[in-house]
């Protein structure tokens, strides 16, 4: 977290204003087709599931929130079922 804060890819959530939220940090991974994007966000609204997600034939989208500091970053193990996904796409291919 502190290579993180150092490259300024840290930034503070604003405390809402409704009385009922928090502030929380989101991660979203969204796989279009073959192309894959994480998507690191403040949010507001709190599910009562710590992660959500749709998907249909060509789009799978997961939106996950957390609540402490620099929580929705990447670890070697969030990693692991994206190396696996990919690794199955290429030997489908090849």
């Amino acid at each position: 977290m502190d290579r993180a804060k150092a490259a300024g890819f840290l930034q503070d959530c604003p405390e809402p204003t409704e009385k009922d939220q928090r502030a929380l940090c989101r991660k979203t991974h969204q796989a279009v087709l073959s192309e894959v994007r994480v998507i690191r966000s403040c949010g507001r609204v709190n599910h009562t599931e710590d992660c959500v997600g749709s998907r249909n034939l060509e789009v799978v989208v997961t939106s996950c929130q957390c609540f402490k500091e620099g929580c929705n970053g990447a670890s070697a193990a969030q990693f692991a079922p994206l190396l696996l996904a990919a690794a199955a796409a290429l030997r489908a291919i090849y």
